[in-house]
């Protein structure tokens, strides 16, 4: 496996033993659950106290706002209390803002609460992620973060569900956000030795946020594709003739392919390359979109859905399992924080840049933003992959 960029973890990471592996997964997937439940939960509370659609969004976004402010946080507060004890300490605290949302009905109050939310799931997704990516062995790296991605992935879907069992208006769903909360900072805190170790107190040893940009432009990419896909996808499939029913199934099936060819995607990387693999996969993603146009009246939508959520879910993927082949500590840990930060990026400008473009070219706007931003994402695959063949080749 070659880089573009020299390894930063050329040792190979401590092997993990698979109970261990999978507690980590199950700890982490299972805030997957508090985030899913809560944004529908919330919103439809809102709504029955007369909020205006603004003022749901306006709260919506004060999650992701935290998670984009303290990425840059993160790394520093793990070298100062331990990865361990910040990941722990992040799922207590998401049961406690959870607690007070749940018993506080105030509009007002809720909005630095969502904030520090924001902060708390971020603190504990980055840290897990790289504890699941470091402890993971690394010649069966893409295996591991393949399952996870299509735990949480299937964990985020299932969340909603809750609400299907006890409705919008009971506090049951609090209760369930606190209790997954709390049994994920119990499992962390039983594995709390195989935590990340941190760099000594040398700067010079200190992680960077952004230390290998292409990465960061392919999660980038794929959180625009998720928010494209979950807000505006059943309004281009409407126009097209779909009822809104067939639509909300067709959300299903992107996200059934993103959960479920993880593993295969892993299992490639490893008996080839992490590079390849995100070049196929960021290909796969703006054919995708080029073809959608010409199927999105036919019957052929359907395969076409459920192999465009993997491809595109993929690249997020494969950015965790590269970071850590090559970094390892606080190093680490900073890199995940900066993939996060790019999601959060992503996410939040994904929606208005196809929003406009809808309203410039009408539905095939859509098409046009996920395919030309994957477009750039596999353009900036092919010339890193040039530049590695050509210093390779140098005297």
């Amino acid at each position: 496996m070659h880089h573009d960029e020299r390894l930063e973890n050329r040792e190979s990471a401590p092997a993990c033993a698979a109970p261990v592996q999978a507690a980590l997964i199950c700890a982490v997937s299972a805030v997957a659950v508090c985030s899913s439940v809560l944004y529908p939960l919330l919103a439809f509370r809102l709504a029955a106290q007369g909020a205006s659609s603004s003022m749901i969004a306006l709260s919506a976004a004060m999650t992701p706002l935290g998670a984009i402010a303290s990425a840059a946080f993160i790394p520093t507060l793990a070298r100062r209390v331990g990865a361990s004890r910040l990941a722990i300490g992040c799922a207590v605290a998401i049961a406690l803002v959870v607690a007070v949302i749940g018993a506080v009905h105030s509009v007002t109050l809720w909005f630095p609460a969502r904030l520090a939310l924001g902060v708390a799931l971020n603190g504990l997704f980055v840290v897990g992620e790289a504890w699941i990516t470091q402890r993971a062995d690394p010649t069966k790296r893409g295996r591991i973060v393949g399952v996870y991605a299509s735990v949480f992935a299937l964990a985020f879907a299932l969340g909603p569900l809750v609400l299907v069992v006890t409705g919008a208006h009971s506090d049951i769903p609090f209760v369930v956000i606190c209790i997954a909360s709390l049994v994920s900072a119990g499992i962390l805190s039983c594995i709390w030795r195989t935590a990340p170790t941190m760099a000594a107190e040398n700067k010079k040893r200190r992680g960077s946020l952004m230390p290998f940009p292409l990465l960061a432009l392919a999660v980038a990419c794929f959180a625009l594709f998720d928010q494209i896909t979950l807000s505006l996808f059943p309004v281009y499939g409407v126009t097209a003739g779909w009822s809104e029913a067939a639509m909300a199934v067709a959300v299903s099936v992107l996200n059934a392919g993103s959960i479920a060819l993880q593993y295969l995607i892993g299992w490639f990387s490893d008996r080839s390359s992490r590079r390849l693999a995100m070049l196929l996969c960021a290909g796969l993603t703006t054919a995708g979109a080029a073809a959608l146009p010409y199927v999105v009246s036919t019957n052929v939508l359907w395969p076409l859905l459920f192999v465009w959520g993997a491809v595109a879910y993929g690249v997020k993927t494969l950015s965790l399992i590269e970071m850590g082949d090559r970094l390892s500590g606080e190093k680490l840990i900073a890199g995940t924080a900066g993939l996060s930060l790019m999601r959060g990026v992503g996410g939040t400008g994904g929606g208005l840049l196809a929003g406009v473009a809808m309203d410039h070219l009408g539905p095939a706007g859509l098409p046009v933003t996920i395919g030309m931003t994957f477009l750039v994402l596999t353009a900036a695959g092919l010339a890193s992959a040039r530049r590695v063949v050509l210093e390779r080749n140098s005297p």
